[in-house]
């Protein structure tokens, strides 16, 4: 039986972000309930095609925001993952919440049905960012989220910040971060805007109502970042992760199973799954992702792909090693490691990617490490066009 994540897709937001493009949505309240119960009905009739096959590592719940939804639907959810699965007893469970949601009665009862970490939804320590990103906290709501969390007994908590916004300085930038630092979290991930088109955000830089952002000013603020939290006591394991360096291990155990190209099951509308070398996403629309399943008997005989499929696709060995290529290099310590690509694909990436590894490395991109975990991994310059590398793996 072979080790596998769980991601559960909650497309649910109270409001949504001027940047999102995302495939969530706002004010639809009144889908809720029963887009809960089908999410547990899907785990439970996935489990009789899976239950065999993979025991749970981890669980994560994205979105959308999950922290909007009431804690009994996410501890209902948790418990049916539990019943229907093998669940290791040190599993990773953990949620993305946005700070205003972070209640201590919803608190309590996520603590109690099993979630060990939160992913907080920060963005940023300045209130007229905040505002013109349209999030729906201000910072003080930060501070008093943090506290709530720690009161309940969570205490392994993440702080995403973004980076690059519209009339963002260095000065705004390094104020958030030493910000977020001071609230003792034991991970932080930063991501530099996507201007999306077609969101409201790309609108009001089309018309001049907002700037571009300075993509230049952006890369001095990740290397700014790379530094600091370097000498702050935190390791980038990650282009865009970094974790307390700490007896415990601090790292997002979810995303590095992706990171290493491994299985996981996704439950909820428009979630992806991976198995071996089969990928398939469910249908995106919710309405139409309840309809499936209330339709679906409980008697009814199951068989692959299910019917709220909207995709399903079968890998080619190409495809597979260069999707492995492109996500191992992410991982900035580890790096792409031979080891792990020879156990999976029977030869060496030194082999199958010579070409490539020799042109990046003269480049100087990628740097190859050596001893008794042979990999290539991204160098500092290569984070910054980290892009650029990944696509060199993925056409050839």
């Amino acid at each position: 039986m072979k080790e596998a994540g769980v991601y559960i897709h909650i497309p649910f937001c109270k409001s949504r972000c001027q940047y999102c493009d995302f495939n969530t949505s706002a004010r639809l309240e009144t889908f809720i309930p029963n887009y809960c119960l089908n999410l547990v009905k899907e785990i439970q009739i996935s489990s009789r095609i899976f239950q065999k096959e993979c025991s749970i590592g981890s669980i994560y719940f994205g979105g959308g925001t999950p922290s909007y939804l009431p804690a009994n639907c996410i501890q209902a959810v948790i418990q049916a993952i539990q019943d229907s699965f093998n669940v290791s007893s040190q599993a990773e469970i953990s949620m993305e919440a946005n700070p205003a949601d972070i209640i201590p009665s919803k608190a309590a009862i996520w603590h109690a049905a099993g979630i060990n970490r939160l992913s907080i939804g920060m963005q940023s320590a300045q209130n007229v960012e905040l505002k013109m990103l349209g999030r729906r906290h201000r910072f003080k709501e930060v501070v008093q989220a943090v506290n709530i969390l720690r009161t309940a007994g969570i205490e392994n908590y993440n702080l995403d910040l973004m980076f690059g916004l519209p009339h963002q300085n260095m000065q705004s930038w390094q104020g958030s971060v030493t910000k977020a630092l001071d609230l003792a979290p034991t991970h932080l991930s930063f991501y530099a805007l996507t201007v999306e088109e077609g969101t409201p955000l790309a609108a009001e830089i089309q018309t001049n109502i907002l700037p571009t952002p300075d993509e230049d000013l952006a890369a001095e603020m990740y290397e700014w970042a790379m530094d600091f939290l370097a000498e702050q006591g935190f390791e980038q394991y990650e282009i865009s992760n970094w974790a307390k360096k700490d007896e415990v291990d601090y790292r997002c155990q979810h995303n590095i199973l992706y990171w290493r190209n491994r299985d996981y099951l996704g439950f909820g509308a428009a979630a992806h799954s991976h198995v071996g070398d089969q990928r398939w996403e469910n249908g995106t629309r919710v309405p139409e992702y309840i309809q499936m399943l209330s339709r679906f008997s409980e008697n009814k005989k199951v068989n692959f792909p299910l019917p709220w499929f909207e995709t399903c696709t079968k890998l080619t060995s190409a495809e597979d090693m260069g999707e492995t290529a492109m996500m191992g290099l992410r991982l900035v310590e580890e790096g792409l490691r031979d080891d792990l690509f020879q156990e999976r694909f029977g030869k060496s990436l030194f082999e199958v990617y010579k070409e490539q590894i020799n042109e990046l490395v003269r480049l100087g991109l990628l740097e190859v490490v050596e001893g008794e975990a042979h990999a290539i991994r991204l160098t500092k310059r290569g984070r910054l066009l980290g892009n650029q590398v990944f696509m060199r793996f993925l056409m050839d």
